[in-house]
C-alpha cells in the first residue's frame, strides 16, 4: 500500500468518525422529542376513546329504551286483541280508539296501523287515506303469517308507503279467537325519530353516529344523511371483521367510504334488539391540538438537522474533493478491468493501423488464441473479409464519437474454423490517439437453431397441410356415412312401411277376431323390426359424433304422462304395479333440455324393467338433487322386483350389443343397444348412469342430466306425444271437427301411398294425390288444402325444394306441412327446418301416428 493510499485511508476514516458523532447527537435529540410527542398523542387518544365509548353507550341506552317501550305497547294492543276476539271479536272502532291511543301516548312513532289476516291496512294513524293498502308482501307480514305464534318481528329499513321516508318496523302477529292468524299490529320509526336521537350527542365537528341493523344494513347516519345509502351495507373491512368477531361491542380505527375521514369508532349492539349503534370521533377533532404542536416543533427539530447537515455537507464535500480524481481513477480502471474479464462477449480495442491493443479473455476464446499473441495480432488474422483500413476508416468517417455501427462477419480460429458473429464498433479519443473498440458475440449456435427452427416450421407446415387434407377426408366420409345412413333407413323403412301399412288396413276390415290377432303378431314383429334398425341408426350417428341435443322447453309431467300412457298396458298385462313418481314443483316448472331424447333414455330403462319382472312392481322416481343459475341436475331412477344381474355381469351392460347373459336375448329379445344408446346420450346431457343389484333381488338403474332452467310459463312447453296414439278415439275426433278437410299427399311409393290416402279416407278426409314434387307445386298453385303430407325423396323435385316453393304460395303461407321420410338423421331434420315444414313423420307410420299427426296439425295454428 502506497503512502498516499495510507494517507487518503487515513483522512476517510477521520471524516467519517467527524460525520457519525454529529448525526448520533442529532438522532438522539430528535428521538427523545419523537417519544415524548408520541406518548402524548396516545394519551389524546385514550381520551377520545373513553370519550367514544360514553356516547355510544349513552345512544344505546337512549334506543333500548325507546324500542323496548313500543314493543311492549303493541305486544300489550296484540295481547288484548286476542282477549278481545275471544270474548266475542273486535269492532273497527275498537281498532281505530286503541290505534289513536297508541299514536297519542308514542308521538315518536312516524306510523301505527293494523293490517288483516290478507295484509290490507285496517287501521292507520296518523295515514287514515291509506286504508285498504295491500302490504302482504312486506316482510315482516309474511314472517308473522308462516309463524302467527312467534314474538316480536323487527323489519326494515324500507321506504314507507304511507309516507314515502324510510322507516324500521316493529310487529306482532295477530290471532283470532281459535289461535289461527289474524293479521299483524305494526309501529314504525322513521328516519325523523333517529336523526333527533344520534342529533343531541356532542360528536365534535367531524365526529359521525350511525345506527345499523345486525347484519350492517344502514338505517340512520349522522351528520350528512342526505348522502347515506339507506339500507345499503357498503361498510369498512375494519367494521366487518370487527361485527363478525366481537358481535357483542368493540372498537376500531377507520376511514369511511362516505366522507373519507378517519375515525376511532365505537360500536355496541342494542339490547334485545337488532340493531348496532356506531360512533366514531375524527382524529382531527382530537389530534388537532396534538398535531399542531408537533408540527412547530418538527419544524424547529428540521430546521436545526438541516443546519447540521448543510455544515456536515460543506465540511464532507471539501474532504471529498482533495481524493475524488485519484479515487475516480482508480475505480474506473478497475470497473474497466471487471468488463473485460467477465464479459461474454469478445471486447477488443485497435488503434488506426488495426493493431489489436487491448482484448479480453472471451475474445480470445472466439478466435482461438493465447493471450501472449495478442500484441503481434492484426484485424484481418482473425477477420479475413475486413482489412484494417476498412475497418478504421469505417469507424473514423461512419460513427461519431458515442455512436455505434453494427454488422455482421465472420472470424477466422488458429485452427482454420469459421464462427459467425455480430459485431458492434464505435470510435473513441484518448489523447491525441484515436482508437476502435468492438464487441463480438458468436451467433454460430444461434445461426444453426434458426435454420434448424425454418426446417422444422417447414415440416410443421407440410404436416398441417396433411392433417387438413385428412381432416377433409374425414368430413367427406362422414357427409357419405351420413348419406348411406339416410338410404339404408329408406331402403328398410320403405318395404317395412308397406309391410304395416297393408296389415293395418286389412286389420281395420276383418270381422274375424283370430284373423286379427295373427295380424296383430305381425304388427308387433314389424315394430321390433323398426326398435332395431332406430337402435341401429342411433348407435351409428352417436358413434360418428353426429348426434345434436335439441334446446326445447318442456316439463316431466309431460314425460311422466307420455311414460304412464306408453308403458302401462304392459305393465297390466304382466300383472305388474307400475308408479311414476315425481315431486309436484319439479314436475310443473319448465325446462331446458332434448325432451326426446329424455323420453327415449326412459322408456328403454322402464321397458327393460317391464321386460325382465315377472311379478311385483316398476317404480320410476325423479328428483332435484342440484341447481345453479345455469343448470339444474336431476336424477331418475327406475327400480324393479325383477331378475337381478350379478356384479361380474353388470360392466357389459353398457357396451354396444352387450347383455348380462347371451342367453337372455334369445329368452327376452333384443340385441343389446338400448343400455349403449342410453349411456351415450346421458353422457351428451353432461350426466352419468349406473346400476345397483344382485341376482334374485331386482335392480335399480339411475341416471343424472343436466337442464336448463327456464322462467317461462308451462304453458309454452313441449309436451310428449304418445308413439301409439289411440287411433280410435283421434280418427273419430278427426270426423267430428273436420270432415271434408282436403289433405295434399305427396308421395311416390305406391303402397304408401294407397296406405295413408285410405286412412285418410277412411277418416272422413279428402285425400288429393300428387306423384311428385313438381306435381304437389302445381296442384298448390291451383287448388287450397288444409294439410300437406310431403314425402322427402321424389323424383323431378324433392321434397324440400317443393314445401320451399309452396310456401312461398300466399294462399299456403300459413299451411301446415309435414314430411314423411324414412330417414331419421339430423341431418334430415335441420333440413325440413330449414324448408319451412311443420313436423315429421317417420315411416312406417302406425295408424294412430298419422291421427294423432294430422289432427294436432290441423288444430294447431301456424305462424
Amino acid at each position: 500500500m502506497s503512502r498516499l493510499e495510507r494517507l487518503l485511508r487515513r483522512c476517510a476514516q477521520g471524516r467519517c468518525l467527524f460525520v457519525a458523532s454529529a448525526l448520533l447527537v442529532v438522532v438522539a435529540v430528535v428521538a427523545l422529542a419523537s417519544v415524548s410527542f408520541f406518548l402524548e398523542r396516545d394519551r389524546y387518544r385514550e381520551r377520545a376513546r373513553v370519550a367514544t365509548q360514553n356516547v355510544t353507550a349513552l345512544l344505546e341506552a337512549k334506543l333500548a329504551g325507546d324500542f323496548r317501550r313500543v314493543d311492549l305497547a303493541i305486544a300489550n294492543f296484540a295481547v288484548e286483541y286476542m282477549r278481545d276476539a275471544r270474548q266475542g271479536g273486535v269492532s273497527s272502532a275498537r281498532l281505530e280508539r286503541a290505534v289513536d291511543l297508541l299514536g297519542a301516548l308514542f308521538p315518536e312513532l312516524e306510523s301505527l296501523g293494523v293490517l288483516d289476516h290478507q295484509g290490507v291496512l285496517q287501521q292507520a294513524r296518523p295515514f287514515p287515506s291509506g286504508r285498504g293498502g295491500d302490504f302482504s308482501d312486506r316482510t315482516y307480514f309474511t314472517a308473522a303469517r308462516e309463524n302467527p305464534h312467534r314474538g316480536l318481528i323487527v323489519d326494515g329499513p324500507f321506504r314507507s308507503r304511507l309516507s314515502q321516508r324510510p322507516v324500521v318496523v316493529f310487529s306482532y302477529p295477530l290471532r283470532d279467537a281459535d289461535g289461527r292468524f289474524a293479521g299483524v299490529v305494526f309501529a314504525a320509526l322513521s328516519s325523523e325519530y333517529f336523526h333527533g336521537v344520534l342529533t343531541r350527542a356532542d360528536l365534535g365537528r367531524h365526529g359521525a353516529a350511525t345506527v345499523r341493523t345486525a347484519d350492517l344494513a344502514l338505517v340512520y347516519r349522522n351528520p350528512r344523511p342526505e348522502l347515506a345509502d339507506i339500507g345499503g351495507r357498503n361498510v369498512s373491512d375494519q367494521l366487518r371483521r370487527a361485527a363478525a368477531e366481537a358481535p357483542g361491542g368493540g372498537e376500531f380505527v377507520a376511514s369511511t367510504a362516505l366522507d373519507g375521514i378517519e375515525r376511532s369508532n365505537a360500536y355496541r349492539p342494542v339490547e334485545g334488539y337488532p340493531f348496532y349503534v356506531l360512533v366514531g370521533m375524527a382524529t382531527e377533532d382530537f389530534l388537532g391540538d396534538w398535531r399542531r404542536n408537533t408540527a412547530l416543533i418538527g419544524v424547529f427539530s428540521g430546521a436545526l438537522l438541516l443546519t447540521v447537515l448543510l455544515v456536515l455537507a460543506a465540511l464532507y464535500r471539501l474532504s471529498r474533493q482533495q481524493a475524488a480524481v485519484g479515487q475516480a481513477l482508480a475505480a474506473e480502471a478497475e470497473r474497466f478491468q471487471t468488463v473485460l474479464r467477465t464479459s461474454a462477449d469478445g471486447i477488443h480495442v485497435l488503434d488506426r493501423q488495426g493493431r489489436l491493443v487491448l482484448a479480453n479473455p472471451a475474445f480470445f476464446a472466439l478466435i482461438g488464441r493465447d493471450e501472449n499473441d495478442g500484441g503481434n495480432l492484426r484485424v484481418g488474422d482473425w477477420d479475413p473479409g475486413t482489412e484494417a483500413g476498412m475497418v478504421t476508416g469505417a469507424a473514423a468517417g461512419g460513427c461519431a464519437p458515442g455512436q455505434v455501427r453494427q454488422f455482421a462477419t465472420r472470424y477466422r480460429q488458429a485452427n482454420g474454423a469459421m464462427r459467425d458473429v455480430d459485431v458492434n464498433l464505435s470510435r473513441f479519443r484518448l489523447g491525441s490517439e484515436e482508437f476502435v473498440v468492438a464487441s463480438a458475440r458468436d451467433v454460430t449456435e444461434k445461426k444453426r437453431t434458426v435454420e434448424m427452427l425454418e426446417f422444422m416450421l417447414g415440416e410443421h407446415r407440410k404436416l398441417n397441410d396433411e392433417l387438413a387434407f385428412r381432416a377433409r377426408q374425414a368430413e367427406a366420409a362422414n357427409r357419405a356415412k351420413d348419406a348411406f345412413l339416410a338410404n339404408v333407413s329408406h331402403e328398410l323403412r320403405t318395404p317395412l312401411n308397406g309391410i304395416m301399412g297393408m296389415t293395418q288396413l286389412v286389420q281395420r276390415k276383418l270381422p274375424d277376431p283370430a284373423l286379427r290377432a295373427r295380424l296383430e303378431k305381425v304388427m308387433q314383429a314389424s315394430r321390433h323390426l323398426r326398435a332395431i334398425i332406430n337402435d341401429l341408426l342411433d348407435i351409428s350417428r352417436i358413434e360418428a359424433g353426429r348426434i345434436v341435443l335439441e334446446e326445447t322447453e318442456f316439463t316431466l309431467q309431460a314425460l311422466v304422462d307420455s311414460l304412464r300412457g306408453l308403458l302401462g298396458d304392459a305393465a297390466r298385462e304382466k300383472g305388474l304395479a307400475l308408479s311414476i313418481d315425481v315431486p309436484p314443483a319439479l314436475a310443473r316448472r319448465t325446462l331446458y333440455g332434448d325432451p326426446v331424447r329424455l323420453e327415449q333414455i326412459l322408456l328403454n330403462l322402464t321397458g327393460n324393467a317391464i321386460k325382465f319382472t315377472s311379478a311385483g312392481s316398476i317404480d320410476v322416481q325423479a328428483e332435484l338433487i342440484g341447481e345453479t343459475p345455469a343448470s339444474v341436475i336431476v336424477r331418475f331412477a327406475v327400480r324393479d322386483t325383477g331378475i337381478g344381474i350379478a356384479a361380474e355381469e353388470q360392466q357389459r351392460l353398457f357396451t354396444a350389443f352387450g347383455q348380462a347373459d347371451a342367453s337372455l336375448s334369445r329368452r327376452y329379445g333384443g340385441i343389446g343397444l338400448g343400455l349403449a344408446i342410453s349411456k351415450r346420450l346421458i353422457e351428451l346431457m353432461g350426466g352419468e348412469v349406473g346400476v345397483e343389484s344382485a341376482p334374485g333381488r331386482g335392480a335399480v338403474f339411475w341416471f343424472t342430466v343436466r337442464l336448463a332452467p327456464s322462467d317461462r310459463s308451462p304453458s309454452v312447453a313441449w309436451k310428449a306425444q304418445p308413439l301409439e296414439a289411440s287411433a280410435v278415439d283421434d280418427e273419430a275426433e278427426l270426423r267430428r271437427r273436420f270432415p271434408g278437410a282436403r289433405i295434399l299427399v305427396v308421395e311416390d311409393e305406391p303402397i304408401h301411398r294407397e296406405f295413408v290416402m285410405g286412412l285418410l279416407a277412411e277418416a272422413g278426409l279428402v285425400p288429393v294425390f300428387a306423384g311428385d314434387g313438381q306435381v304437389a307445386v302445381e296442384q298448390a298453385e291451383a287448388a287450397d288444402f288444409d294439410l300437406i303430407l310431403m314425402d322427402m325423396l321424389l323424383p323431378r323435385l324433392d321434397g324440400i325444394e317443393a314445401a320451399r316453393r309452396i310456401r312461398k304460395l300466399p294462399r299456403h303461407a300459413r299451411t301446415p306441412i309435414l314430411v314423411l321420410t324414412a330417414s331419421a338423421s339430423e341431418t334430415t331434420r335441420a333440413e325440413c327446418t330449414r324448408g319451412g315444414m311443420n313436423g315429421i313423420l317417420l315411416k312406417p307410420v302406425l295408424a294412430g301416428q298419422l291421427f294423432r299427426a294430422v289432427l294436432q296439425a290441423l288444430t294447431v295454428p301456424h305462424a
